[in-house]
């Protein structure tokens, strides 16, 4: 594999335009639940205020806050809102889809030519990926867009159940209900935006793992050249560690990947054969990879710090619990097996 600095520049520039299109989903996803927040807020306040007359001076009871006619009308106006804002934000993701689908095969012809000889005729055609079957690209979008909407559906029924059980159980505890009726009135919306955030999760890891499977399909139009790819992670103190444990690993082209958590953003990059055993008689370069350990070690204490925390950190120093032991595999029966941390070896 001649992983090169212009491999490096695709690796980089996928990862950009990935990011350009999420980020755009993150504003227009914010911008929709901050107004959402704005329109039920009103409502619950009032119904908080009612409570905090019902309660006088005394402590709330769960006979009174049920009375509040106003405060079930307010938490039915949130469901009704988060179930729109969820729809919303899955439909945006779902509609870039195609986009990405389609980046992934184009930027996976590059990666493959980066790696072989400059000029020469084994040069790969870019226009391959337009003749994959349409009927593919289109089942990696549909079932891309089945995940999305499996996975957002039940978050407007449990945010809103959450929410309701926080905030009645504030009431029965709060000693000042008027305090209490403006703690919760603060809480209720940090976990209606905790909607937000998961949609957000979903939305992201789906559209990555859509990417993924759709440079391995791009990957099957090289078979005479290509025999696997590289789990390729951005070395730096945002990437975790099983991240980084994974970073270099190779695999062959059947496996799919990379299988990180939620919200990874490791890139899939195709590995070509020699160019001895592709049938040129020329030198070719080492490859240009980073390697895992050695970039760890030049890091601070402080980004070391960051990316393993404390006691991961220590057992690494003792020795303990080399970069190999740092990811772990995770079955998850509702979603897909994932690669996450392990946790330190005690000490």
């Amino acid at each position: 594999m001649a992983f090169s600095d212009e491999s490096e520049s695709l690796v980089n520039r996928l990862r950009n335009q990935i990011a350009t299109i999420q980020q755009e989903q993150v504003r227009n996803a914010t911008i929709a639940w901050a107004r959402g927040w704005d329109d039920v807020a009103p409502e619950l306040a009032r119904a908080l205020d009612e409570l905090v007359i019902a309660a006088g001076e005394g402590r709330l009871t769960r006979a009174q806050i049920n009375r509040v006619e106003r405060l079930t009308n307010a938490l039915n106006l949130i469901s009704v809102r988060l179930g729109e804002l969820v729809d919303r934000t899955a439909a945006e993701v779902i509609g870039d889809l195609e986009k990405v689908v389609n980046n992934a095969g184009f930027i996976t012809e590059l990666m493959v030519n980066s790696q072989l000889p400059t000029g020469l005729p084994s040069e790969r055609d870019t226009s391959l990926w337009a003749r994959i079957d349409p009927i593919r690209i289109d089942e990696i979008i549909n079932r891309t867009t089945e995940q999305i909407t499996a996975r957002t559906l039940p978050l407007q029924p449990e945010a809103t159940r959450v929410m309701k059980r926080e905030l009645v159980r504030g009431m029965l505890t709060g000693a000042n209900p008027r305090t209490t009726a403006r703690r919760m009135l603060v809480r209720t919306e940090q976990q209606f935006n905790g909607g937000l955030s998961r949609a957000l999760t979903i939305a992201r890891t789906e559209m990555m793992d859509a990417h993924r499977t759709a440079a391995q399909l791009s990957e099957s139009l090289h078979t005479d050249v290509v025999i696997g790819w590289t789990w390729v992670a951005g070395l730096g103190s945002r990437t975790c560690p099983a991240c980084w444990s994974m970073h270099g690993q190779q695999f062959p082209p059947s496996v799919p990947g990379p299988l990180g958590h939620q919200n990874c953003r490791c890139v899939r990059v195709p590995v070509t054969k020699s160019w001895k055993d592709l049938g040129f008689d020329i030198e070719e370069p080492r490859s240009t990879l980073p390697d895992g350990g050695a970039e760890f070690a030049k890091l601070s204490k402080a980004d070391q710090l960051a990316i393993l925390g404390p006691a991961r950190l220590a057992a690494w120093d003792r020795g303990d619990f080399p970069m190999s032991k740092w990811a772990v595999r995770r079955q998850t029966p509702e979603w897909r097996p994932s690669i996450v941390p392990a946790k330190a070896p005690r000490g």
